[in-house]
């Protein structure tokens, strides 16, 4: 009697990648409790927003430097085991956390060094998932699913502070910690019962050299004047928006006297926004025309309706649906633009491609961590409360005089910033047109094992091409 090996049961497509999604959705839930649970404890400990932006500095910086490395790797890897492995090394980094917390020694560097780890370990994550997308589902539903990758994102953290908020006052930060911990083992548990395809030939796009390798997505976007546009753009609405993001936290806690419902409701209405524009996302399936239009004008509307009436609003509701507007149009306008980007790059180059876009949209940020808290702090602040003339008269009327009206003048400032660079983006024909500048990489067989787009687009940009006839760029 012979015995035949057993061999896991694997799903693949669509099925397999919702499995995936669930995995990952629950992990997320853990990280959203811990970094309820930190945020709130060092704000306890110091009560200064410019540490609540250092934390967020922390978490962006290893992800911002790192993503090239780990975009390079992911297109050489199996990208089941970049997810596995990044997922294992959160959880041993969450556990020295609540070794530390158990013996007492927990201090405010050992949050930003842990920070610091799991940020590294999402730059292998981030770019590996992202092409999962492409490889496990059909091109048409890029943009569906993305909206359902938001969802997730944002649903975790409806779920996760009013959790974290009675497990901090009945258990503690203990409990948030190894509660989170679990659930990144969880994540890794779901991976044997998917199957995630391979690129056919990536081979053949490796560079001869690892530094060109590092490099590779840099150029192949700078040299692409649809794609540096694309990026540019958002860049420039990243770094207004995040100035008031990074201390969003700490507004909430501020104006509501420090309050943990405050703060509560604040970040779930944030986060229900977002996950109610995914859902729209989800059944709709994206639009079939026109677009780089829907990629933007919904983060023109979440800037103006939204970042700028958080800073005029004199109350909770005010705070509260200001919120919502801004949360609920961002990832419609997040999820058409990414499908965008992977519908028109190989999947054997996404990994270095989309590293490469996630250090110049983020990069930005990073710098508005820094700068958005300090000119609340040190700028916006004292020229509310001892400036002289109309223009500060005006102001306090506007946003008030109390200990956030700082942050307040942000959160306005920069609104207007954000949408204005938006407007101006899309005048840009580069920008306008990137639907006929570029194909769909399955309609150009010949890029998946292209070296780099020619600056033959630049020329096309300059025809004003129309969408029924648009010219190719060249390939080298």
């Amino acid at each position: 009697m012979t015995s035949t090996q057993r061999k896991w049961p694997q799903l693949t497509g669509t099925r397999g990648f919702l499995l995936l999604w669930f995995g990952q959705f629950v992990s997320l839930i853990g990280s959203s409790l811990t970094r309820f649970g930190v945020v709130y404890w060092a704000w306890e400990e110091t009560g200064r927003p410019l540490i609540l932006g250092t934390l967020l500095l922390m978490a962006l910086l290893p992800s911002l430097f790192f993503g090239l490395l780990g975009g390079a790797l992911v297109d050489r890897w199996n990208r089941k085991w970049v997810m596995a492995l990044s997922d294992c090394a959160s959880g041993v980094v969450t556990f020295m956390l609540v070794g530390l917390y158990v013996t007492g020694n927990l201090r405010l560097e050992h949050v930003y060094v842990a920070t610091l780890l799991l940020s590294l370990f999402e730059g292998f994550q981030m770019p590996a998932f992202t092409t999962i997308v492409t490889l496990m589902l059909p091109k048409e539903e890029y943009a569906r699913f993305n909206g359902l990758r938001n969802t997730s994102q944002q649903a975790a953290r409806i779920i996760a502070p009013f959790i974290a908020a009675a497990v901090l006052a009945k258990f503690g930060l203990l409990t948030i910690f190894t509660l989170d911990a679990i659930t990144f083992f969880f994540a890794v548990g779901v991976l044997p019962f998917i199957a995630i395809p391979d690129v056919p030939g990536k081979e053949q796009t490796f560079q001869k050299r690892f530094r060109d390798e590092l490099l590779f997505g840099i150029k192949y976007i700078w040299e692409s004047a649809p794609l540096r546009a694309m990026t540019l753009v958002l860049a420039g609405a990243n770094f207004f928006n995040a100035m008031g993001f990074s201390i969003l936290n700490a507004y909430y806690l501020a104006r509501s006297g420090g309050s943990e419902f405050a703060y509560a409701a604040g970040m779930s209405v944030y986060a229900l926004g977002y996950v109610l524009g995914g859902m729209l996302m989800l059944r709709w399936g994206g639009p079939k025309r026109n677009r780089i239009l829907w990629a933007y004008v919904p983060l023109i509307v979440a800037f103006l309706f939204g970042n700028t009436t958080v800073g005029l609003g004199r109350s909770l509701p005010m705070w509260l649906v200001s919120t919502f507007i801004a949360a609920f149009w961002l990832p419609i306008g997040y999820a058409v633009r990414r499908a965008l980007l992977q519908r028109k790059v190989p999947p054997a180059l996404q990994g270095r491609v989309f590293g490469a876009e996630f250090l110049f949209v983020q990069a930005p940020v990073a710098a508005a961590y820094v700068i958005g808290p300090l000119l609340a702090e040190k700028v916006f602040q004292p020229f509310v409360e001892q400036g002289a003339g109309p223009v500060a008269d005006t102001l306090r009327v506007l946003v008030g005089t109390d200990s956030a009206a700082g942050i307040a003048l942000l959160f306005v400032v920069t609104g207007l910033s954000a949408a204005t660079v938006v407007a101006i983006g899309l005048m840009v024909p580069a920008l306008r047109h990137f639907e006929a500048l570029l194909p769909d990489f399955d309609e150009a067989p010949q890029q998946q094992h292209a070296t780099l787009p020619s600056s033959a687009e630049e020329k096309a940009i300059d025809e004003e091409p129309s969408a029924e006839r648009a010219p190719k760029p060249a390939r080298s």
